[in-house]
């Protein structure tokens, strides 16, 4: 019984220490990788373009402000319903392109989930926590429509180490996305192509910094035709948004690192130091008591 009892004292501490770590890492933490339940961003960009509002018109700069938003609407298990809206103002305020959108998001891989939203989508919304070098299809309300975003490098930015992406779309139809200015959709469809860069922070995922260009087309619904340019334009984050972007990355970097490695590290250091002195201990006082044993049978 005192031979159990003791075993229990040395070595059970240990294990809790080692399952504790375990369970940190491959049971909490991948809890923790999920989209969570409140999500919501508010993205804002500076932009130059030029924009022809007729057919017969001029294309003429304008100056433009941009501004993505998105919330979490309601969960359902690893199901999150994101609302999120993209808005082109002019300097005048008059809102020259609009996208507003549901999506279904796996709040697990953090893509976009075939039959729920308001439109059948597919590819990442968002980026996951450890997110790979490589290729990956992606559609949110920057366009309405998939890109493809292709590993292209690595930067450093404010000391983080940002895995870039170049993603392009093509002749994606964006027409409801017009639908506010003269002859659109009435005599009129509106095709654009784009491209651009992402910067993500792999370890959390986080989009730290953005840029593209593109150009939509007026085009002719009979012949299917380009007829002529409407909106060519450029845009990339503020350095507000930039900034907060940033910070956003160090903190969850951060508490991503303690929690994936310090912690669970720490606790396995403990967890085998604890082990190696309960062997030594108890090799130590099996030696004693083998002695005391023995001076009883010499007395």
């Amino acid at each position: 019984m005192n031979k159990q009892r003791n075993l229990t004292v040395t070595f059970g501490p240990a294990l809790l220490l080692l399952i504790l770590a375990g369970l940190i890492r491959f049971v909490l933490f991948e809890r923790w990788h999920m989209l969570p339940e409140n999500y919501g961003h508010d993205l804002e960009y500076t932009a130059e373009s030029q924009i022809r509002e007729r057919v017969d018109g001029q294309l003429s700069p304008s100056s433009v402000y941009v501004r993505q938003v998105a919330q979490t609407l309601t969960v359902t298990g690893h199901v999150a319903i994101i609302q999120s809206n993209l808005y082109w103002y002019s300097d005048t305020d008059h809102v020259i392109f609009q996208s507003n959108g549901l999506y279904g998001v796996d709040r697990n891989t953090y893509m976009n989930l075939s039959g729920y939203g308001d439109v059948s989508r597919s590819g990442q919304f968002l980026f996951p926590p450890g997110i790979q070098k490589g290729s990956f299809p992606y559609w949110d309300a920057m366009f309405i429509g998939p890109r493809q975003a292709e590993f292209s490098g690595v930067r450093t930015l404010d000391g983080l180490k940002l895995y870039e992406f170049h993603f392009t779309g093509t002749d994606m139809d964006e027409t409801r996305g017009y639908s506010g200015l003269p002859d659109v959709p009435e005599h009129y469809r509106v095709l654009t192509s784009g491209s651009g860069t992402l910067w993500i922070e792999p370890i959390t995922g986080i989009l730290v910094d953005y840029e593209e260009t593109g150009i939509s087309y007026y085009v002719d619904p009979v012949t299917k035709r380009k007829v002529t340019e409407l909106f060519v334009w450029s845009d990339t984050f503020t350095p507000e948004t930039r900034t907060a972007q940033v910070g956003l990355a160090h903190s969850n970097r951060a508490r991503f690192l303690f929690f994936e490695f310090w912690l669970p590290v720490l606790l396995l250091v403990a967890g085998l130091f604890w082990f190696l002195a309960g062997l030594f201990f108890g090799s130590r006082i099996k030696k004693k008591d083998q002695q005391l044993y023995e001076n009883s049978l010499t007395e």
